[in-house]
């Protein structure tokens, strides 16, 4: 059977290789599928990166504590290899127990690979060396990061920082076009894996002071970001080498750094473009409201610097996050679904977490065919050159030496405050930095210590460590079919050799642009609703943290509603964060207008025989959500459609569509599954301590008094952020009405993609295209 699966998959791969770009019909769906809408097994196979999956066991887990119970087994149950992929890889308590986990498996003979997001887990370069070096080398355990910075940015960073740009006592001379010249000649000849650098479109070069820009952007550090614009030609990037002993000539170069960028501080065209660079880095979530981080600088970049059209696109994908969420053990034994690594993901409300405890769903499963194609999904994005680094190029392009020392620079600051300006604040500070600076070595060593500390702490201190967890688990029916989907940063099958990313989506060709779960969420509502009867109605339900969808899924449930696809015998239910209870308050000040316009094309447009019937829940917020110690805020990305189930990483937002890779399982043939999750969710709605449905009041309440709220919402935001550090009253005025601008754009976007018509794919497109970040 395994060998059959296995061909079948690799013709169905070899076709969709065979078929051009852009041409009629969708590839992705098989003939039954795209002439009846119902959704076929072949269907879902074209869709999947593996499957069909057998399985001997399988649970969906709601509970904190039993999923990290669960990932700690796999990894100290693994006797041959753990591949695993994840945001976010923390240093707290918990995170640490598994860290510690993976080093003492490879130490005993497992291959570990972990593959995780580069801005999110950046700062925490110095643990994922030390883990490298204590398993024995990257043969033992490796660490990649995904989206690494392409090489027109790289290049863009070292143009930024020659001294060639517009600002403040730049000299003339540092422009000169033989500079400029020779920083062309030295990325023309660079090669990576013996190839030209240029075909991979990838850089591991540091010129200027590129290396500290981009080590500055990653580790949300303005202030090193401005230092290298206007410091940068005085540093040189040639004391720092790909890890290795840090010499005394390297930790003199980290001083000084620290002694520039103290000196750099007030008043200074550092520290005013530093403020620039610090707003847009605080609200690069607001989409267009604030121009993003790039836009603080683009005016440094000299007139003659030869760009290509595609930078600029590669700018805006920065932040493409790697959002899988996969731990899989000897290829067989998986895990999978909303879940970081954390404690807000992995703890219940207690006096050791911090700010949020997340309710959260997995999956976790084991495997008796059908593994082997995972892991091999897996390996095409670790193996994905254009996007994937290791932790030796990271320290050649962006080498983290001067944002780890930060706390260094931050100590010789306060014990030279009572130091007057001159040469003894420079005396003091330099003795001060001499104590504290630290080498590679040294923070690796520290990062152990840590490590070791916290796990201990975990296991003396964590009072729910040896209590069961009352939280439910749902077990797949024994007959139920597995398939592994994703969305993944290139065009094509996914078994396929790729050099190419792909960027964004277009709607229609989901699946060709590599949005294979959101192809299958559009094909599984409308197989809802082909499927259901009087006699057998289906319910929808998308239990998500974040409900602001992409143009695509508002469209479809448009046509769920106004009776264009006959969904008559259909409940959709949204189950979703509040803005009280979310971590992210920036969608829900957008996705609760175009959840107006959606609730007002409902009210006014619902065909009452063809059309779905629809409603919206949230989460409540106050005494009994919140706490000093973790407040609680929903994180599942779980949807029902009819006896399917989809568990994963994606949102049901733009960002997921646009930009971010996501995995999850797609579990087809559960009814059983599907009616106890169903039932646990009737449960939380018919909660009135926990829940409220709000779709007859989103639909009448005016969008004078919602905007009213969001003004208020936008200035509490900017308090926090203490933006009066970076701009007057005028200037936050413009902030918020152009805040106020987007909001509504987002609601007339959303009218337009709901009615349809001549004008729809325009606004489609637009709507993806202006809300993407957020």
């Amino acid at each position: 059977m395994t060998t059959r699966m296995s061909m079948r998959r690799a013709l169905i791969a070899a076709a969709l290789l065979l078929l051009p770009a852009g041409c009629g019909g969708n590839a992705y769906l098989s003939e039954r599928t795209a002439e009846t809408g119902l959704l076929s097994e072949e269907s879902v196979w074209l869709h999947a990166s593996a499957g069909p999956l057998f399985f001997s066991r399988a649970q969906v887990i709601a509970g904190n504590d039993d999923a990290f119970r669960s990932k700690l087994g796999l990894i100290e149950g693994a006797r041959r290899s753990i591949d695993a992929m994840y945001y976010i890889f923390a240093d707290d308590y918990s995170s640490s127990v598994l860290a510690e986990a993976l080093i003492a498996a490879a130490r005993r003979g497992v291959r570990v690979r972990l593959l995780l997001d580069y801005h999110s887990n950046y700062r925490h370069l110095d643990l994922f060396s030390m883990m490298q070096r204590r398993a024995g080398g990257e043969d033992a355990l490796a660490v990649r990061f995904y989206n690494r910075p392409t090489r027109e940015m790289v290049k863009d960073a070292a143009y930024l920082t020659l001294g060639c740009g517009q600002g403040e006592k730049l000299p003339e001379a540092d422009c000169a076009p033989a500079k400029m010249a020779e920083i062309d000649r030295r990325f023309a000849g660079e090669t990576i894996d013996g190839r030209p650098a240029a075909e991979l479109n990838i850089s591991n070069l540091n010129v200027a002071g590129s290396g500290l820009f981009l080590s500055g952007m990653y580790a949300r550090n303005a202030g090193l970001m401005a230092l290298a614009v206007q410091e940068g030609q005085g540093i040189d990037p040639a004391r720092f080498q790909r890890g290795g002993a840090t010499s005394p000539e390297e930790l003199e170069s980290l001083k000084k750094i620290g002694r520039l960028y103290l000196s750099s501080r007030i008043g200074s065209p550092v520290a005013r473009l530093a403020a620039r660079i610090q707003l847009a880095m605080a609200f690069a979530f607001y989409g267009d409201v604030l121009d993003p981080v790039y836009a603080a600088f683009t005016g440094y970049l000299p007139a003659e610097r030869d760009r290509p059209a595609s930078a600029d696109r590669e700018w805006e994908h920065a932040t493409d996050f790697m959002h899988h969420k996969l731990l899989l053990a000897d290829g067989v034994r998986l895990q999978l679904g909303g879940r970081n690594v954390e404690d807000s993901y992995h703890m219940r409300r207690n006096e050791m977490l911090g700010k949020y405890m997340f309710e959260d769903t997995d999956v976790v499963a084991e495997l008796t065919a059908g593994g082997a194609a995972v892991t091999r999904s897996f390996e095409t994005l670790w193996n994905f050159r254009p996007m994937v680094a290791a932790i030796d190029e990271i320290r050649s392009h962006a080498p983290n030496d001067y944002a780890a020392n930060e706390r260094a620079v931050a100590q010789a600051e306060a014990a030279c405050t009572g130091e007057a300006e001159g040469a003894a604040r420079d005396a003091c500070l330099n003795r001060a930095l001499t104590r504290r600076t630290e080498g590679v070595e040294a923070r690796e060593a520290r990062r152990f210590r840590e490590m070791q500390e916290k796990a201990q702490r975990y296991r003396t201190a964590y009072r729910y460590r040896g209590s069961p967890d009352p939280s439910p688990r749902f077990d797949v029916d024994a007959g139920a079919a597995l398939s592994y989907i994703e969305n993944v940063p290139f065009h094509g099958a996914s078994e396929a050799a790729h050099d190419a990313r792909s960027l964004g989506a277009v709607n229609g060709e989901e699946a060709a642009y590599g949005k294979r779960m959101h192809g299958l969420w559009l094909a599984g509502l409308e197989d809802a609703c082909r499927t259901a009867t009087a006699a057998r109605p289906q319910r929808v339900i998308l239990h998500n943290a974040y409900f602001f969808p992409p143009s695509n899924l508002m469209r479809r449930f448009a046509e769920m509603i106004d009776g264009t696809i006959d969904c008559g015998h259909v409940t959709v239910t949204v189950l979703t964060n509040s803005i009280a209870t979310t971590d992210l308050k920036v969608v829900n000040l957008f996705g609760r207008h175009a959840a107006k316009a959606f609730a007002e094309y409902y009210r006014d447009r619902h065909d009452p025989v063809r059309g779905a019937r629809f409603e919206y829940y949230e989460y409540l917020g106050g005494a009994a959500s919140e706490s000093a110690r973790g407040q609680l805020s929903l994180h599942t990305k779980v949807s029902v459609l009819g006896d399917s189930l989809i568990v994963g990483s994606a949102n049901a937002d733009v960002r997921s569509y646009m930009m971010d890779s996501n995995n999850g399982l797609f579990i087809r043939r559960a009814a059983a599954l599907t009616a106890r999750y169903t039932a646990h969710v009737n449960v939380l709605l018919a909660d009135a301590a926990r829940t409220s449905d709000v779709t007859r009041i989103i639909a009448d309440t005016p969008r004078a008094a919602i905007l009213a709220e969001d003004r208020a919402t936008l200035r509490a935001e900017m308090a926090r952020y203490r933006a009066e550090r970076f701009i007057d009253a005028a200037q936050a005025d413009r902030v918020e009405t152009r805040m106020v601008e987007m909001l509504n754009r987002a609601y007339d976007l959303a009218r337009a993609v709901l009615a349809g018509g001549p004008g729809s794919r325009r606004a489609e497109a637009e709507f993806n295209r202006l809300f993407k970040p957020i």
